[in-house]
């Protein structure tokens, strides 16, 4: 050997001793939440002789095992029994009237669809009373309100006591709650929060009102990101995040302590901060943050996941001790909290961090051969905790987000620095508001690239790929994952085959392979693009007409992509509201447009003159609709029957006036042998006037005018004796589309509903005489 030789000492092997603690753990704990109370004792007995048994021949580790899962078992009985066999969860069972006094443990959320909205919030009883008994039982409950009463809970902050009188129902298998209770009156305060509460009130609602000087967008996610109130999130907001794989970061998650802590240490070391006083700057953190956010199952979870985390952050990452303290903590939990288990926050938050560690520190180390440490870190963490939770994603999704790996790239840097900023406004209100306000002024303006990446991923033709349904695609998915996880260090480690791979998942933005099968034969496809319109029909050799273009471009373009169109002979902008023309800058960059028909009635001005603006940049012919007008292009014939506002529609006033629904372009469209009336958002009125100057109104598929709105004429919809009626809306709007006087209007006419809002998307086309259905998600709503 020379003596410019060195022997590099051999990596210490990963101690995974525990991780059979773990599993065995969380599927005990997962198991016998629903399982028989006899069998269970039965499963602890064997495990506590199989751990006797263990221990005699010395096999510590199957002795440790035995023990924990019988542990686990034996406190899930406990905990589950007691809630089971509580008087409350009997009152359940039987569907009675209960009055209570329940303490609030948490805020109360809003869930549901517009239109059926329910207010819930999780509470612990203080004493209940049915059928002439009461008793003083401390349980879980969940409460829950009507629209009808829903104003009377939402009001009430965290902590207070209240008396309802409520009717009990049984919760979902597997609750930790001993019964729902539905209020049946408003509920009466008995006692205002505590001491402590009201302070924790206060630093919560002293962030949301720092935000005052931040734009809407801003002062919605910072509170979401700091302390999990998703309350001000605006809806585009929400749709944007779901696409780009940011969600995570709008829950009280480990990944925001993990990023507030390293923010916070590295801040400290950069003033010279040294040794165990970075420990206790640590410690600092994981308690305000547990404070501010709650001491909720979720925040235990979190803040637990935080902490391990932080071993595969940095140069000094150690696998080999946070997959220890991992194991530790999923142990911990479970017994702490046994239905942790069956949580998917749980679940997401343990793999995420397992990836972290598992993958996170090899794969850092093989990218400092070729780039600056920094930005291995960015890259390794969350492409580690994205293969590692995809497959979790994808059963809740039915979807892979392509765009996710960057946007969470992207936007790490800012995510530590806006939660620090946020808890320092939230902290400052207490004692100088003004001081407060800067804070969440600067909060605002660091959360703004968090915002603008998330729109700009949402916005790329491929942003989600869909997933087929079913457990053997989750299998293949998990075992493509385990593939991928396996040969990334090797990729990594390569920075030409590195910058390959990169290029390929860019590409994957822009196109997603379309589902089997689609399009096939058809006609006319009426795109899931969220919260508005867009309706294509085919010309014929990739040539197409669209009749609006959704409020953005990525979901409209995933669409037209997996329809093959390569060319738009005409772009019909039906009237100038957002979500009809806001896809339309994206739409016409990708694709050549013949030209554009637009509603006679030029308002909102700003929004015709945007319009005015893209089709003057991008060559655009322009032309005004007008009833008469015929089109043909290809196998399209399309005629208006209808455009501008009628007399008496509500003037022409700027914003969503009826007379701009009203003015809308209506469309009497044929394909072939397939008829589609499209009319826009016309409201009542309008759609007297298109009867009475269109007599022939027959076609075999109708768009429903507004989304589906509640406003509609039954005659209008008779008058076309269509067999399909399509609502064009975006998931849990907030507007109600469809509403349930429209769904009951097409069955009251035995029209077949299909709906967009849960991201699929149609194509409808006659054979012979019969009108085909065909359905897939394809893009991004």
């Amino acid at each position: 050997m020379s003596r410019s030789e060195s022997v590099q000492p051999e990596p210490e092997p990963i101690d995974l001793r525990l991780v059979p603690l773990a599993a065995g753990a969380w599927l005990a704990g997962w198991w016998a939440l629903t399982a028989s109370g006899r069998w269970v004792l039965v499963a602890m007995g064997c495990a506590i002789v199989a751990a006797g048994l263990a221990m005699a021949r010395r096999y510590w580790h199957l002795a440790a095992l035995g023990l924990v899962v019988a542990t686990v078992l034996g406190v899930s009985l406990l905990r589950v029994g007691a809630v089971q066999a509580s008087p409350l969860a009997h009152a359940g069972v039987d569907g009675a009237l209960v009055l209570a006094e329940v303490v609030l443990t948490t805020d109360v959320r809003v869930v549901g669809q517009p239109g059926r909205e329910r207010a819930v919030v999780t509470a612990h009883t203080v004493w209940a009373e049915s059928r002439g008994q009461r008793w003083r039982v401390r349980q879980p409950v969940q409460l829950s309100a009507s629209q009808r009463l829903m104003h009377s809970l939402t009001v009430v902050p965290a902590g207070t006591t209240l008396r309802v009188e409520a009717l009990a129902r049984a919760p979902d298998p597997g609750s930790p709650e001993a019964v729902e209770l539905r209020l049946s009156t408003a509920p009466r305060v008995v006692a205002a929060p505590s001491w402590w509460s009201r302070q924790v009130n206060r630093v919560r609602a002293g962030l949301v009102a720092s935000m005052r000087w931040s734009p809407a967008e801003q002062a919605g996610l910072v509170p979401s990101l700091v302390v999990g109130d998703t309350s001000g999130v605006l809806p585009q907001t929400k749709e944007a995040f779901q696409a780009t794989g940011l969600t995570h970061l709008t829950a009280v998650s480990g990944t925001n302590l993990t990023m507030l802590l390293a923010t916070m240490l590295v801040a400290s070391r950069a003033i010279g901060v040294r040794g165990r006083w970075l420990h206790l700057i640590a410690v600092v953190g994981v308690v305000v943050f547990g404070v501010v956010c709650r001491s909720e199952p979720s925040v235990l979870r979190a803040s637990a996941m935080g902490v391990v985390g932080l071993a595969a952050v940095g140069a000094g990452a150690d696998r080999r001790r946070g997959l220890r303290h991992l194991c530790v903590a999923i142990v911990a939990l479970v017994v702490i909290d046994p239905w942790l288990a069956r949580s998917w926050g749980f679940a997401l938050s343990a793999s995420a961090s397992a990836g972290i560690l598992w993958w996170g520190p090899p794969w850092r180390q093989r990218l400092t051969r070729w780039m600056p440490g920094w930005l291995a870190e960015s890259l390794a963490v969350p492409l580690a905790a994205q293969l590692a939770t995809q497959p979790l994603v994808t059963a809740l999704s039915g979807t892979i987000s392509t765009s996710g790996l960057l946007a969470n790239v992207l936007v790490g840097p800012f995510v530590g620095p806006t939660t620090v900023l946020g808890l320092c406004a939230a902290v400052a209100s207490l004692v100088v508001p003004v001081v407060s306000a800067a804070f969440g002024w600067l909060a605002g303006w660091c959360v703004q690239p968090v915002i603008l990446v998330a729109h700009a991923g949402a916005g790329l033709p491929a942003a989600t790929w869909t997933w087929p349904p079913g457990p053997w695609a989750l299998v293949v998915l998990t075992a493509l994952m385990l593939v991928a996880g396996l040969v990334m260090g090797w990729v990594l480690a390569r920075r030409w085959v590195a910058v390959a791979m990169a290029l390929v998942m860019v590409a994957a933005m822009l196109r997603q392979p379309p589902p089997a099968g689609w399009p096939g034969d058809w006609a006319v496809a009426f795109c899931a693009v969220g919260q508005g319109d867009a309706t294509v029909l085919n010309a014929g050799s990739g040539r197409a007409v669209l009749v609006d273009v959704g409020p953005e471009a990525g979901p409209v373009n995933s669409c037209l992509a997996s329809l093959g169109v390569r060319e738009l002979v005409a772009v019909v902008l039906t009237h100038n509201h957002a979500d009809h023309i806001g896809g339309l800058a994206g739409v016409l960059g990708n694709r050549r447009a013949g030209m554009i028909l637009h509603n006679p009635l030029l308002e909102p001005a700003f929004a015709h003159q945007q319009v005015v603006a893209l089709a003057a940049r991008e060559q655009v012919p322009m032309r005004a609709a007008a009833a008469g007008l015929v089109v043909e292009v290809g196998t399209v014939h399309l005629r208006v029957v209808h455009a501008g506002a009628p007399a008496g529609s509500g003037g022409t006033a700027a914003g969503e006036s009826s007379a701009e629904n009203d003015s809308s372009i209506v469309l009497l469209a044929r394909v072939g042998k397939t008829r589609v009336l499209l009319p826009g958002d016309v409201e009542p009125l309008a759609q007297q006037v298109v009867m009475s100057t269109s007599p022939d109104l027959r076609a075999d598929v109708i768009k429903m005018p507004h989304h589906g709105s509640s406003r509609q004429q039954r005659e209008f919809w008779a008058a076309t004796g269509a067999k399909v009626a399509v609502a064009s809306a975006g998931e849990r709007n907030t507007f109600g589309h469809p509403a349930p006087a429209a769904l009951k209007l097409a069955e009251s006419l035995s029209m077949r509903v299909l709906r967009t809002d849960a991201g699929e998307s149609f194509i409808v086309w006659v054979q012979g005489d019969r009108l085909q259905v065909r359905s897939a998600r394809v893009g991004s709503s």
